[in-house]
């Protein structure tokens, strides 16, 4: 199971998504559902930097409290990636007067290795999502959402499940 939490739930940029605290109380019983802590993963996807009456504003702050129910729940991975930006997603936007912005890679490495910092203290482990400059920051590991090696492993009678890389998904995707 994949669960996305950015901590924007409920607010302009993800008005039909669950608020923060709601999403987070979900963990646990996601756990009970998938009945294996390794079957659930979260993913703080994507980390979005906006303008907000003058001032630059993310949901990096919110990661700890992420980090921590995580913990608590079980869960052991958090994927992360940061927000891309098409032509129609900045359209759509601006037509709600949102104003995105997109940080440099080296600005985006440096957030990458506070959420690593923060991650460890928890015990849990980053991926990174289709980004390879996200896989090379210390403390990330590339994804691979749908693991075929995790799905073997984790099968009730043990069948393997392909670890191939379908040609429809992207280069950097695992």
């Amino acid at each position: 199971l994949h669960y996305t939490v950015t901590g924007w739930g409920g607010g302009p940029l993800e008005p039909g998504a669950p608020a923060p605290a709601e999403a987070l109380a979900r963990l646990e019983e996601l756990v009970a559902l998938a009945g294996d802590p390794r079957l659930v993963t979260v993913r703080f996807d994507p980390v979005v930097f906006v303008r907000d009456g003058g001032r630059l504003i993310s949901n990096l702050g919110f990661f700890p409290r992420l980090a921590e129910r995580a913990q608590a729940a079980g869960i052991k991975t958090i994927r992360v990636s940061f927000a891309q930006w098409y032509p129609k997603a900045v359209r759509r936007a601006a037509l709600r007067g949102i104003e995105f912005v997109d940080p440099p890679e080296e600005e985006k490495k440096d957030h990458a290795l506070m959420l690593a910092a923060a991650a460890e203290g928890y015990g849990l482990e980053l991926y990174s999502c289709a980004q390879s400059f996200l896989a090379s920051v210390e403390g990330f590991r590339p994804s691979s959402c749908i693991d075929g090696r995790l799905l073997t492993e984790t099968h009730p009678a043990g069948e393997p499940a392909s670890i191939a890389h379908d040609r429809t998904q992207r280069p950097e995707c695992g």
